[in-house]
């Protein structure tokens, strides 16, 4: 269990960074990307492991990603006026 907690921070600051900008549930938080990072850059400062580093960094990214596809999308129906896939 105590090997899944970073991942848990990580997945937690990653959602909140997120909320950050304009989303599908319409919750806007403007502070909350400076939350996210912060949760990020603190697990990384107490990693002294450049592999586990570079592994939580990319889990981090990975997560924004997939809650930040669905913009996309959006944009491409309102202003390229190409049908919604």
């Amino acid at each position: 269990m105590e090997k899944l907690k970073p991942y848990a921070f990580l997945l937690l600051g990653a959602v909140l960074y997120t909320l950050g900008f304009p989303n599908i549930t319409g919750m806007l938080i403007p502070f909350a990307p400076i939350i996210g990072t912060t949760i990020l850059v603190s697990k990384l400062i107490k990693q002294n492991d450049l592999k586990t580093r570079v592994f939580y960094y990319l889990f981090y990214n990975l997560i924004i990603t997939l809650l930040s596809f669905y913009w996309i999308a959006n944009t491409i129906k309102e202003f390229g006026k190409v049908p919604f896939p």
